[in-house]
């Protein structure tokens, strides 16, 4: 390491599993820019080009580096963060960020998430805009898909802050966020050590759950804001992160829903967040439980539509009618609106019966359907006159 200045506030925790080209990028871009903070990479990978790489400290003079290296990441809620927790343990500095190997942070936008964190001690997390980006024309390597001769990208402001005063609050407002960018948010180190424990003893499956579990610990914690800054690149067509791994094993949302793991993930998620909401602000867990649920549903919706709308059963018009059945029901049952569209839907004999699904909307009528149906409803409606005035009927009598 040179004798330039290293920022001691905060640690980076760089997670590798293989993919060595791209942990040589963040390295490389690392020390091309100086990057000013402590870098302790704890490595899952079998790979051992990275090790090499990493133990020749000439190649990256100006990095403050410690590399650590782990038994392979097997099952993903068990080694990866076994090992997150442990490399947490020896971090010293006040403030961490996780970091991806293909994630590339910008250095002024995390200096001043640091700042903010460090003057708001009411704040569990920091972080600012993200930029998405694809790289495109690859170059010498064909086969090495972190650099290219095109990159494409693409970024627009959001702030999304989790500053409510209570963590019911500030989970009505993360709810609200199909996909939250605060992963890699700069966050207090005792804090994150808390919550990587928490998932390694909740042992969820699913890779998405568990990363929403750190965020709603992180949000039941402490605030959460945004700054306008830019404070990472994402690449988005990275091949072998552990999201696109675990989908293409497992599916998409709605596939996984089906996995006979899912039931307990999803009883287990919400034991650990409403127990956290229920310590926090004082609630009864029975209403933190009932809270978590109805916030996990909210968050899940949207993601869920995407996934069923890609289902062959469904069409582009389904949202459309249900959403507008629902917008009907939402009128009190004796409106006149209501009246008038129950009156259509029931006496229009070219609408299906499926069509408050959207599945189908025009049918045909059945042949002698009137015939056939006139001793139902003759007998339907002799028993209501003959009921009137009655009390309960007796045994034996139609009801």
């Amino acid at each position: 390491m040179s004798s330039r200045t290293v920022d001691d506030r905060l640690t980076i925790l760089l997670a590798l599993k293989d993919r060595v080209p791209f942990t040589l990028r963040w390295m490389t871009y690392a020390e091309r820019f100086r990057l000013p903070f402590k870098v302790v990479i704890a490595d899952g990978g079998t790979d051992d080009r990275a090790m090499q790489a990493l133990s020749d400290r000439s190649a990256f003079p100006h990095v403050d580096y410690e590399y650590r290296r782990y038994p392979p990441d097997q099952i993903f809620s068990r080694d990866y963060w076994a090992k997150q927790a442990d490399a947490l343990a020896r971090i010293g500095t006040p403030f961490v960020a996780l970091a991806d190997n293909d994630d590339l942070f910008v250095i002024d936008g995390v200096t001043k998430a640091v700042d903010f964190l460090e003057g708001h001690p009411e704040y569990a997390a920091c972080g600012g805009q993200g930029a998405a980006f694809w790289v495109a024309g690859r170059t010498a390597a064909p086969d090495d898909p972190s650099y290219g001769r095109r990159v494409h990208w693409k970024y627009n402001i959001e702030t999304s802050p989790l500053d409510d005063d209570t963590a019911l609050g500030r989970l009505r407002q993360l709810s609200l966020n199909a996909a939250h960018p605060g992963f890699h948010y700069v966050r207090r180190t005792g804090q994150a050590r808390q919550h990587v424990e928490v998932i390694l003893r909740a042992g969820l499956h699913d890779v998405f759950l568990i990363e929403r579990l750190f965020l709603w610990l992180s949000a039941i914690a402490g605030k959460s804001r945004q700054l306008e800054a830019i404070y990472i690149a994402r690449q988005w067509n990275a091949p072998g992160g552990a999201g696109g791994t675990h989908q293409s094993q497992y599916g998409d949302w709605f596939e996984r829903m089906l996995l006979p793991t899912w039931s307990r993930d999803f009883s287990t998620f919400v034991d650990f967040t409403s127990a956290a909401l229920a310590a926090r602000d004082g609630l009864p867990v029975s209403e933190a439980r009932s809270v978590a649920t109805e916030l996990y549903r909210r968050w899940m919706a949207p993601q869920l539509l995407g996934d069923v709308m890609a289902e062959p059963t469904v069409t582009l018009r389904m949202p459309l009618i249900m959403r507008l059945v629902q917008r009907l029901l939402e009128y009190p049952y004796g409106s006149a609106i209501r009246r008038v569209a129950r009156s259509l839907y029931r006496r229009t004999p070219w609408i299906s019966i499926e069509a408050l699904h959207g599945t189908e909307l025009r049918t045909r009528r059945v042949p002698n359907a009137a015939e056939a149906f006139k001793p139902i409803y003759e007998f339907l409606t002799a028993g209501a006159a003959a009921s009137q005035g009655r009390g309960p009927t007796s045994a034996g009598e139609p009801r």
